[in-house]
């Protein structure tokens, strides 16, 4: 059915986002390109029908002839269905409907869309809860590629929408028309992951660690290692703030366990990583951990994350939890001290 070799491959991960989806398949769908492209839809064995909801897009919408092999395809792993759009010819979708959930088992799914990966130039990520909005979009950025070649990847600017149980807010801040460093990508998160489109041969160079929580920033420091990033400041998107993102769906404590995790992994594996802004980030996570676990009042936790964070190696001291460190000793030391005078004295200054 696709003999030809593809120019991009968009990679779509999806857990039950039975109610988004629709759209994310239409965005990609209505792209106007001038090769082929192909579009991969990991579906990892969602609970609330939107496997479904994947198939019946497909009928809907593709060229299916269910006595071809190459459209349909069933393991003990997965349904595998291939087709191509019934108008957009450059358009062809792999849906990969998983029979169970992978990420709860800790297994890869990569290897189900290898074979496109390998026979495409540039790939393009979005998850099943976000869309793209401007049908030129993948033209525009394989275009940007195709011409500068020092760039790894280029990304654009998005609409944010809360769904209920969200406030909205601004994610990114203010995209321009311009490169962004390493420092100010690891400071300021501002790299949509819907937007990205990079080299396929720098897909490949992305490092692995068991201590990796999240895989967007890991992708985007991988490609300012092998060279530059551009962002396109239209916005061509719509970056959804669902209740159950991989940030909205976890308590703060939980949050910042797995920020330290992802962030001793990135200092472990991409050297680039080993600058300011990292350390910052780094002890900001440890700095509210421990403020948590102080305001707990579980003190064993709060002691052996202490410990860890004071003899982390590396250059992530900063020290602004040591000085609450400190200040808190003077604190418990006056309290000896003074006793109950303490709390009259604070209270005076208060009303200077």
């Amino acid at each position: 059915m696709l003999e030809t070799n593809i120019k991009t491959c968009v990679y779509c991960i999806t857990y039950n986002h039975s109610q988004y989806i629709t759209d994310t398949m239409k965005g990609f769908a209505m792209q106007e390109t001038d090769s082929p492209y192909i579009c991969c839809i990991i579906d990892d064995a969602s609970t609330d029908g939107e496997q479904d909801v994947i198939l019946e897009f497909i009928n809907s919408n593709f060229a299916v002839d269910k006595q071809d092999e190459t459209y349909r395809s069933e393991t003990d792993k997965a349904i595998k269905l291939l087709a191509q759009h019934n108008t957009n010819k450059n358009c062809f979708f792999y849906a990969i409907l998983l029979k169970e959930n992978h990420y709860s088992k800790g297994l890869p799914k990569r290897q189900y869309v290898q074979e496109w990966l390998d026979k495409s130039t540039y790939l393009s990520l979005c998850e099943g809860d976000d869309f793209w909005t401007d049908p030129t979009k993948l033209q525009q950025q394989t275009d940007f590629l195709d011409t500068h070649i020092e760039y790894t990847m280029c990304f654009h600017d998005v609409d944010i929408v809360a769904e209920k149980g969200r406030t909205k807010y601004d994610v990114f801040g203010k995209l321009e028309d311009r490169d962004y460093t390493i420092e100010e990508t690891i400071k300021y998160w501002k790299v949509p992951t819907c937007s990205m489109v990079l080299r396929t041969s720098i897909w490949n160079k992305v490092p692995t660690n068991p201590k990796f929580r999240m895989g967007d920033n890991l992708v985007v420091y991988t490609c300012l290692t092998y060279g530059k990033i551009r962002c396109i400041p239209n916005k061509m998107g719509v970056y959804r703030l669902t209740p159950t993102s991989w940030i909205g769906g976890q308590s703060s404590k939980k949050q910042r366990y797995l920020y330290i995790s992802h962030y001793k992994g990135l200092l472990e594996s991409l050297p680039i990583c080993r600058c300011q802004a990292m350390y910052e980030n780094m002890e900001s996570q440890y700095f509210q951990l421990m403020t948590i676990l102080k305001m707990e009042g579980n003190n064993e936790e709060f002691n052996r994350i202490k410990d860890e964070y004071l003899n982390y190696p590396g250059e992530c001291h900063i020290d602004s939890f040591t000085k609450y460190y400190q200040k808190e000793k003077l604190r418990v030391l006056a309290k000896k001290l003074l006793g109950n005078k303490l709390s009259l004295i604070i209270a005076k200054l208060k009303r200077i």
